[in-house]
């Protein structure tokens, strides 16, 4: 039998749920093809990549538990988010990706670094959002924890990565909700303190302070900004 280009054909694996898709390429070949190769017990086969698109790790087989990243062109971003984890043999969410078109001025979501995330997460961001990173312990991200969408571009537009702490060095700490801290910077040398400050009518809880001792925060515990309790005063007459 012979396809048209773009012509697009389903199959599905024997002994597996999911449906997949390839469209016939102009060069013979099909885009999204799978082996029907056999998997271990619980383990899940390569999802179908979308036309256009990537998979992170991309690899024949993948181990209960494992979670892949899709990824698409500038532009573009991978519908109904990015993540797919392998459970039981199936991978969830089920049914498979495909990159669909931003909204004007929109960016998808950035590479997360090994050993890192990003906050917000999500698949979309309007112009104007700002995401922050954050590392594993004793690591911190390269030129600074923000980056922000600009008319789909990402600013500053070089990709994260998780580098190693100096010894003795905190990275920075997770942001207080709502409020400030001051200095701002990617590393703090041992012995160095940050300082919070809440809006009006709010207060850093337990402290404004934290210290960098030998690669620990002291106290231990994130800030948060929480309501300053009303203040009466008693009227005496005398």
């Amino acid at each position: 039998m012979e396809y048209r280009v773009t012509e697009e054909v389903s199959y599905r694996c024997d002994g597996h749920q999911d449906i997949h898709k390839a469209t016939c390429k102009s060069d013979g070949s099909w885009s999204g093809f799978l082996d029907c190769t056999a998997v271990a017990s619980g383990s899940c086969a390569r999802p179908q990549i979308p036309v256009d698109g990537e998979i992170s790790p991309s690899k024949s087989q993948y181990n209960n538990g494992e979670t892949v990243q899709y990824s698409c062109p500038q532009s573009y971003r991978p519908e109904g988010g990015v993540y797919r984890t392998c459970e039981n043999g199936q991978w969830i969410p089920p049914g498979e990706k495909r990159c669909v078109q931003l909204a004007s001025g929109s960016c998808a979501q950035p590479q997360i670094p090994v050993d890192g995330e990003i906050s917000p997460s999500q698949s979309q961001y309007n112009n104007g959002e700002r995401i922050e990173y954050t590392c594993s312990q004793s690591y911190y991200p390269e030129g600074g924890v923000y980056r922000t969408c600009e008319n789909g571009q990402w600013i500053p537009r070089e990709e994260k990565r998780c580098v190693q702490l100096d010894s003795g060095s905190c990275a920075r700490p997770q942001s207080i909700v709502g409020g400030e801290m001051s200095p701002s910077k990617s590393q703090y040398n041992n012995g160095e303190r940050v300082e919070y400050t809440c809006p009006q009518s709010y207060y850093p809880e337990g402290g404004i302070y934290r210290t960098c001792d030998n690669g620990q925060w002291i106290p231990r515990e994130e800030k948060i900004c929480i309501q300053c309790k009303p203040f009466f005063l008693l009227k005496i007459y005398i």
